[in-house]
């Protein structure tokens, strides 16, 4: 069963590590053990860091109240220029 369960589509056995590091390549988060056929979005958001970011207390919000509206920045990109 447990082999079965770690199996990707390719049939490889795999389990997945998912990891942040800092600017100088240090660990300084890593979550494994998920099985190879898991998506990276299920993995993350059955995680202790994802509960910390959704409430809000690993990343900041970046908006700011004005007159007791949220205001959040605008980012524009090549697509979508700010002018």
């Amino acid at each position: 069963m447990l082999a079965r369960s770690i199996k990707t589509s390719k049939n490889f056995f795999s389990v997945v590590m998912m990891a942040i590091v800092d600017a100088k390549e240090r660990f300084i988060w890593a979550g494994v053990g998920f099985p190879g056929n898991s998506h990276d979005s299920v993995i993350l958001q059955a995680t202790e860091l994802w509960l910390e970011i959704t409430e809000n207390s690993v990343i900041p919000s970046m908006a700011k109240t004005i007159e007791g509206i949220e205001i959040y920045p605008i980012r524009g990109n090549k697509q979508f220029k700010s002018s």
